[in-house]
C-alpha cells in the first residue's frame, strides 16, 4: 500500500468523480502525514482534475507540476499533492483540513493548514526534515462525506456537473462544517452561515 498508488488511481481513471470518493475515503482513513515526530491525519481535501476530454474542471490550475504524479505543488491558495497523468491530465488534491493525532482540533482552510504544517518544520540548518506520506499504524474507519467546494463562482453552462469536491469525515468535524456553511443555490458555493 502506497500513497502513490493511490494517485495513480486518479491519474489512470476514465470517470475521475468517482474514483475521487475512493481515493478520498483511502486518504482519509489510511494515510497520514509525517513532519519529523508529528502525525498528521487528513480531515479536508479538495480534489481538482482537469482532462480535456472527460473532466474539463475550470478551475484546475494547469501548472507544469500539475501533470506529475506525486509532488508537493505550491501556490496562492496552499498546497497539494499532484495526481497527474504526465501527458493531458493535471490533478492536484489541496490539503484543507488537518488534525494532529489524538487532538480535539482541526486545523481547517488550506493556509491554516499550511501554517500548521510549516510551523512543524525545524532550523533550516539542522538535518532534513522528514516530510512525507505514509500508511497509518492504525487505520481509521471513518465515513467519508462528499459536498461541493466552497468560494467558487461556477459557470452556469457547467452548474450541474461535479468537478471536485471536499471529502471529509461525516464526524464530529463534518457536522460542526455543515452546520456553519448553506447553500445558495444560485451561485453553486458555500458561505459561512451568519448568526
Amino acid at each position: 500500500m502506497s500513497i502513490l498508488s493511490e494517485l495513480q488511481k486518479l491519474a489512470d481513471t476514465q470517470d475521475p468523480p468517482e474514483k475521487i470518493s475512493e481515493v478520498a475515503n483511502n486518504i482519509i482513513n489510511h494515510y497520514e502525514l509525517v513532519i519529523n515526530q508529528t502525525c498528521f491525519d487528513f480531515t479536508v481535501l479538495e480534489f481538482y482534475i482537469y482532462d480535456a476530454k472527460i473532466h474539463p474542471d475550470p478551475f484546475v490550475h494547469r501548472a507544469k507540476k500539475q501533470l506529475s504524479l506525486g509532488c508537493w505543488y505550491f501556490h496562492n491558495s496552499g498546497f497539494d499533492i499532484t495526481c497527474g497523468d504526465g501527458k493531458g491530465r493535471y490533478g492536484g488534491i489541496l490539503l484543507r483540513g488537518i488534525q494532529t493525532r489524538n487532538s480535539i482540533k482541526e486545523k481547517s482552510g488550506p493556509w491554516l493548514a499550511t501554517e500548521k504544517i510549516f510551523s512543524s518544520l525545524t532550523m533550516i540548518d539542522r538535518n532534513p526534515d522528514l516530510f512525507l506520506i505514509r500508511p497509518k499504524r492504525s487505520n481509521s474507519s471513518r465515513k467519508v462525506l462528499s459536498v461541493k467546494r466552497i468560494n467558487l463562482q461556477v459557470p452556469k453552462e457547467i452548474e450541474n456537473e461535479v468537478f471536485s469536491q471536499y471529502i471529509l469525515p461525516s464526524d464530529t468535524e463534518a457536522k460542526l462544517f455543515l452546520e456553519f456553511y448553506i447553500l445558495d443555490p444560485s451561485k453553486q458555493t458555500y458561505f459561512i452561515k451568519k448568526d
